[in-house]
């Protein structure tokens, strides 16, 4: 659970990030879900790989 919210909170800073510099809302959205795509794949790696 805690992966899942940490994925939620890095994607949201950085969507919300690209946002404030940006102003652009699709370009945030694109930032923000491939952030947390990636979060979550690292994390899922590294306990894959542990195992």
């Amino acid at each position: 659970m805690i992966t899942f919210l940490l994925g939620l909170l890095l994607g949201g800073i950085s969507g919300g990030g690209t946002y404030a510099l940006t102003t652009d809302s699709h370009l945030a959205l694109v930032v923000g879900g491939v952030v947390t795509i990636a979060c979550w794949l690292g994390v899922a790696a590294v306990i894959f790989i542990d195992e």
